[in-house]
């Protein structure tokens, strides 16, 4: 999306706190993705990570709260995939305000991800196509 509209993808993170889920640390993030205004999302997304699968480069990034996910892993590793994909139409207006769009489909895109032959964790992406013409409308 970055290459596309030729310019940075900015994050606002929401919330970012380490959980538990059985015996795993996990690191819980949400947080809206935009070019323009944090108040114009193009995303919104919320990540759980396995911590003891990261290296401290991207602990440290993860930390930093102020780069996305996607560039953290893209800056040291060769191998990035997505994997499990499932795409679904949520039937309630939940993330309305978090987009902050008028009251319509939202979609939530669900995947694993890999990073060269680690399994870090699970990402959810909650969009619309109003959100996401805020990015055709940027890059335009």
């Amino acid at each position: 999306m970055e290459s596309l509209a030729k310019d940075t993808l900015k994050v606002k993170v929401n919330s970012q706190k380490e959980i538990k889920i059985g015996k795993e640390k996990v690191i819980e993030r949400s947080v809206n993705l935009y070019f323009d205004s944090e108040h114009l999302p193009v995303l919104y997304c919320v990540s759980h990570l396995f911590k003891d699968r990261l290296l401290i480069t991207e602990l440290e990034g993860l930390n930093s709260l102020i780069v996305p996910i996607g560039k953290i892993f893209h800056a040291e590793n060769v191998y990035i995939e997505k994997s499990g994909i499932e795409i679904s139409q949520l039937s309630d207006h939940q993330f309305v305000n978090t987009l902050n769009v008028r009251p319509s489909v939202i979609f939530k895109k669900e995947y694993q991800y890999n990073v060269d032959s680690r399994h870090i964790g699970k990402i959810s992406e909650y969009f619309n196509e109003e959100s996401l013409l805020r990015y055709a409308l940027y890059k335009a």
